[in-house]
Order: C-alpha cells, then structure tokens, then sequence
C-alpha cells in the first residue's frame, strides 16, 4: 500500500510540473550577435572604386577658446605645448614676469601693432587677458623695474613707435593704471633693460634704445621721470639683456643689432662703450641669457636672420670666442628661435623661446628627463613661436 501512494505522489508531482510549463511563456535561444557591417567603397560610373571617406579629424587649436579650456598644440621632442592667445595682429614682443602677487603662476605680457600691452594670467590652464596702453602703432619694449617710489612693487614700461614711454602698474587682477612718463620726438624706443646705469642716482635707471640709433637713460628723481641721452649708435639694437656683474661693478649690456652685430655695451657713468663680437652680413633679432649664469661663467645666445645661432663659450673673459651652430630654417627678422639644447646647460635650463611677429602666444614646458634620454646627442630644432605668414603694417626690420 506504501508503494502505491509513493507512485501516486510522483504521477502527481509529474503533472503539476506539466501543467506549469504549458502555461509558462517559451523560452528562446539567445539571439546571435549582430554583424557590423563596414561602409564599403563606392563604386564610380567608370567602374573605379571610391575610396571610403576619413575620420572626423581633430578640432583646430585656432577654433578653440584658451579661455575656456588649456588649448593643446602638437608638439615634439618632449615638449608640451598649449596655446596662451590668438591675436589679431602680429605681437612683437612677449615677455613673463610676476604681474599679480595673489596667483602662483607668472603672468605672459604681449605687446601688438596695435599698441597694446597684453596681460593674460592663467588659472587652472584657463587663460585671462586684460588690454592697457592702446596708442594704435606697434610697442617694442618691455621692461619690469620697481623705479616709482610712490608705488609699492614693481611696475611695466613700454614704449614703441611713437617714441612714447608708458608705465603701467598692476593694482590687482584687471585693474590697472596706466600713465605717459616720457616722449622722444622723432624716435622709436625699439628695447629697454634696467639696472643701475647712474650711481650717483638713488634705484635703478631705464635704458631705451631707439631708432634712429641712441641710448638714452629714464631715471627717477624726486618723484620725476628724467630723460638723459647717453648716446648715438649706428645700429638699430633689436634686443637688449643685462649680463650677471660684480658688486660696485658698471652695468654690461649685450646686444643684437639689424645691421648685423653681437655686442656688449659697458655703461660707465652714464657712458657707453661698444665692443663688436661678432659681425655678419645679415642682421641679428634675438639675445638671450642662461639661466643660472654667473660673472665667472656667462653664456649668452643670438640668432642670425639666416637662421644661425650663435653662443658665448663661458670662461672667455673677453666675450669674443663663440660657437655657431646652425639651427634649422632662416629665422623672421626679428624673431629668433633660441633653443636651450645645450650641453652646457644643466637639466631643464637653456634660453626662453621667444617670438616677434607671431600672431599666436605659445606656452612651452620642457621635459627634464629628455635631456638625460637625448644627452650627447646633437641639438634639434625647437617648435618655438613662429612668425606668421602675412604683413601686418609697417616695421623698421
């Protein structure tokens, strides 16, 4: 009898399940993956086959807003590069300097055909720009000095083709005050260096180099701006740097000239004296000092109109030893590509990329252990600031 309920339990069992899965929904199989097709080549009336069109290629730096988002540049050679502005007209000089005390970052000055001096500072890889000045013709020079006794820390002075001298002082970001300090009629101020060219005076002075070619030195006494010429060149004296000195020792300038010379200019007492480094038949744009150099070891480098640089070999106390070496493509007038590839140069360090005539403010980092993977290696060409193509108005170069 036991038996019989037991089979009777599992007939039970049997069409319960029975039941349940006819009135259950089927189960399907899984569908199969679906094939994705390929566009493939069009063929053209004559039986040709068409090639399958491109990829979307990658937005234009120019058509993005360095405001907005850090703008990256190709680059190469271990260089990073991103875009700091688009101008609207060739921008003859950039320069970086500390600007606003309450950001980290230095800021990038530039100066236009405009007249403008340009102020941008960045801020998590957005940049932000601020215009001062604005006479209407091209600005040259570019010199940050603390000379204004009545202003605490350091000011900006600039000035071009007007022959008008402006200083420019930062109050905090985007609010600044800008005034006309001097004017000389009838010349371009092209450059400016500061140091302390008159030691009878209290600070440092300001010295302008014009075309036609003068020195002249701005000083400031009693709350007064002054004017003092110190000299004729025959030169137009693109570029101008101070070299590292001794204490109580007169101020040394090195130069680069249109007409096609490297010199350093000793100012005693107000008094310039020219010694020629080098001469050639083509006209020099750039000079720029190592950093880290020191009076015992100065090294210093220009760059040719033809595309060749030029460098001071340190340890040559006359300054009149040189290496050239050439440095890919001529370079713009004006415009040198100074690249610090240098054996002499220690990891990270090599002269500042610096640009005239270039429409686009460029932002290059360098990266320190490339100099350790290329060390011994030849010097290569630098992605630098180019100069655009185009005329942008009427430049003494």
């Amino acid at each position: 009898m036991s038996i019989l309920r037991r089979h009777a339990a599992i007939a039970a069992a049997s069409l319960i399940a029975a039941a349940f899965l006819a009135t259950s929904a089927p189960i399907r199989a899984q569908d199969p993956p679906k094939q994705v097709e390929r566009p493939k080549p069009e063929e053209t009336t004559a039986g040709e086959t068409k090639p399958a069109e491109a990829p979307t290629p990658a937005p234009d730096p120019a058509s993005q807003d360095p405001s907005k988002s850090e703008v990256f540049l190709p680059s190469f050679h271990g260089w990073n590069a991103s875009l700091v502005y688009d101008n609207d007209v060739g921008v003859w000089m950039v320069g970086c300097c500390k600007v606003f005390p309450t950001y980290g970052a230095p800021e990038v000055i530039g100066l236009d055909d405009k007249g403008r001096c340009t102020i941008l500072s960045v801020y998590s890889g957005k940049w932000t720009r601020w215009d001062t000045v604005g006479e209407g013709k091209w600005l040259g020079a570019l010199t940050q000095e603390e000379m204004d006794p009545g202003l605490p820390g350091p000011e900006i002075y600039t000035g071009g083709t007007r022959g008008n001298l402006y200083q420019v002082y930062a109050h905090g970001p985007g609010v600044f005050s800008t005034r006309l300090i001097a004017e000389v009629p009838g010349k371009e101020i092209n450059t400016s260096v500061s140091a302390d060219f008159l030691p009878g005076n209290p600070g440092n002075e300001l010295a302008l180099f014009t075309w036609p070619g003068g020195l002249l030195l701005v000083g400031a006494k009693e709350g007064r701006f002054t004017v003092e010429h110190a000299g004729d060149f025959p030169d137009l004296v693109r570029q101008a740097i101070l070299l590292p000195g001794r204490p109580g020792e007169a101020p040394e300038v090195a130069v680069a000239s249109r007409a096609g010379r490297v010199a350093t200019i000793l100012v005693r007492d107000g008094k310039p004296e020219w010694n020629t480094i080098l001469q050639r038949p083509m006209g020099f744009g750039r000079v720029a000092l190592r950093p880290g150099s020191t009076p015992e070891s100065t090294v210093f480098y220009s760059v040719c109109d033809d595309g060749r640089s030029v460098r001071r070999r340190p340890g040559e106390g006359d300054h009149r030893h040189l290496r050239v070496q050439r440095q890919g493509a001529a370079a713009h007038p004006g415009a040198g590509r100074l690249e610090g590839r240098d054996p002499l140069c220690g990891p990270g360090q090599g002269p500042l990329d610096a640009g005239r005539r270039a429409r686009r403010a460029q932002r290059h980092r360098r990266d320190p252990l490339q100099w350790v993977r290329e060390a011994g290696r030849p010097p290569l060409p630098s992605p630098g600031v180019r100069a655009p193509r185009g005329r942008h108005g009427p430049r003494r170069s």
